[in-house]
C-alpha cells in the first residue's frame, strides 16, 4: 500500500507561477496580498469555492472564478518521470492512493491528468469528508490509513512525498515517510528497477523496519 502527495511529487503545483502570473503579481506580491487562512479552510473543505474566492484577497478584490479554474487545469500536468513510475507500480498490483492537501480542485487534477487511470486512488485529500485535517497533522496520516483500509501493524504502507519538511515533521509524529525514491531509482537505473517485484520490499526494509530517514543529499 503506497500513499502518494500530489502535488509536485506526481502533479506539477502551479501555485507558486500560474497563479501569481493570473493576477499579474509576483509570488511575494500574493502571499501579502491574500487572506491565508482562507486557503487552509479551502484545503479543510470548511469553505466552499464561492466563499473561499470571496475571501481569497484581503482586501476583497473580486477573482475571476472561472478563469482561474481553467488556467489552474491549463497548468496541471505530470511531473516528469512520475506517471510511467506509477504505470509500473499498478502493474506489479500495488494498492496506490493519493495523500494531499488540497481542496475541491482535485477534481480538475483528476479531469486533466488522470490519475486513477493510472491506479491512484483519492483516499485521502483534506477537503474530503472523511479527513478533515492537513499533513502533518497526525489526524491526517490516521485518517488516510483508516479511509485506505490499513491495518496498524501494515509495515508494507509507505508514504511517498517531496519534501524533506514534511517527512521529517513525519517522523517527529511518529509515522513513517520516505522522499519519492521510485523517482530516484526511475532516474537512475531505468523502469526494470521500479517494476521489479523486489524494488518496494527493498524500500519498506530501508525506511520502515529500520526507521531511517534519508537526507534529500543522498538521494
Amino acid at each position: 500500500m503506497l500513499f502518494f502527495d500530489v502535488m509536485d511529487t506526481l502533479v506539477v503545483d502551479p501555485f507558486y507561477t500560474v497563479m501569481p502570473q493570473f493576477f499579474g503579481l509576483s509570488f511575494n506580491e500574493l502571499l501579502a496580498a491574500t487572506h491565508s487562512p482562507a486557503w487552509v479552510d479551502f484545503e479543510l473543505g470548511v469553505l466552499e469555492e464561492e466563499q473561499f474566492l470571496d475571501s481569497f484577497f484581503s482586501d476583497r478584490r473580486p477573482v475571476d472564478g472561472p478563469g482561474l479554474r481553467a488556467a489552474l487545469r491549463d497548468a496541471y500536468c505530470w511531473v516528469d518521470g512520475m506517471q510511467p513510475v506509477v504505470e509500473a507500480l499498478q502493474g506489479e498490483g500495488h494498492e496506490l492512493h493519493c495523500f494531499s492537501n488540497y481542496p475541491q480542485w482535485h477534481t480538475i487534477i483528476e479531469d486533466k491528468c488522470g490519475l486513477s487511470k493510472c491506479g491512484l486512488q483519492w483516499t485521502a485529500v483534506s477537503c474530503l469528508p472523511h479527513m478533515k485535517a492537513r499533513k502533518p497533522d497526525a489526524a491526517a496520516y490516521a485518517a488516510a490509513a483508516k479511509a485506505a483500509g490499513a491495518q496498524d501493524d501494515d509495515v508494507s504502507s509507505l508514504w511517498m512525498t517531496g519534501g524533506r519538511t514534511s517527512m521529517l515533521r513525519v517522523r517527529a509524529d511518529g509515522t513513517a515517510c520516505i522522499l519519492p525514491m521510485l523517482l530516484h531509482l526511475w532516474r537512475s537505473f531505468g523502469p526494470g528497477v521500479c517494476a521489479a517485484s523486489d524494488a518496494v520490499p527493498w524500500l519498506m526494509h530501508c525506511f520502515i523496519d529500520t526507521h531511517r530517514v534519508v537526507p534529500h543529499s543522498r538521494l
